[in-house]
């Protein structure tokens, strides 16, 4: 797909090959992140739920974009990071740094990213 361009994925892992999924059901999706110098989940928003990430290990970036805003917000571990609904997201390590943390997204569906 060429730049800009936006697709939806409604199955699978929502955060890819950085992620292992540990609980799913009609109601939640919990997935384990790793993510390892300025290894990133890319820009994405769920349709129909807020999604929280909390932060166990390491440090990186949590950026977030509504129309034309982009916030880049530093996150350590402890943090625990509101992403709203409907409000494009992507979190990336920083560089030389191990990230690990934990996705929560309520329903496990209606995923939409873009590149």
């Amino acid at each position: 797909m060429a730049d800009g361009t936006q697709f939806r994925m409604n199955v699978g892992l929502s955060a890819g090959e950085h992620a292992t999924e540990v609980i799913t059901s009609g109601d939640v999706r919990v997935e384990t992140l790793t993510l390892s110098g300025d290894a990133e989940i890319p820009w994405q928003r769920c349709q129909v739920s807020d999604r929280v990430l909390v932060v166990t290990e390491g440090r990186g970036y949590a950026y977030r974009s509504h129309h034309r805003d982009e916030i880049r917000d530093e996150v350590n571990a402890g943090d625990v990071v509101f992403l709203k609904r409907l409000v494009w997201h992507r979190i990336v390590a920083a560089a030389d740094e191990k990230m690990v943390g934990v996705l929560v997204t309520a329903p496990p569906h209606e995923v939409e990213y873009r590149r």
